[in-house]
């Protein structure tokens, strides 16, 4: 969900540099995170979604 934090951020950037056509880029990027990451986890509760995340992360953070 970073990723999408980071989208969000540059939206708004792009909006105070009112740059429409970066905005609408910026926008299907998202939608199409947030479709694929559905796909992936359509099938997942959001209590496992969350629990694989908090162990990628402990990983991440141990290296």
């Amino acid at each position: 969900m970073q990723y999408l934090n980071a989208i969000r951020g540059a939206i708004d950037i792009a909006k105070g540099e009112n740059k429409p056509e970066l905005m609408l880029k910026l926008n299907k990027e998202a939608v199409k995170f947030i479709n694929s990451f559905n796909a992936l986890n359509m099938e997942k509760s959001q209590e496992n979604i969350s629990k694989i995340c908090k162990l990628k992360l402990t990983v991440l953070l141990n290296c």
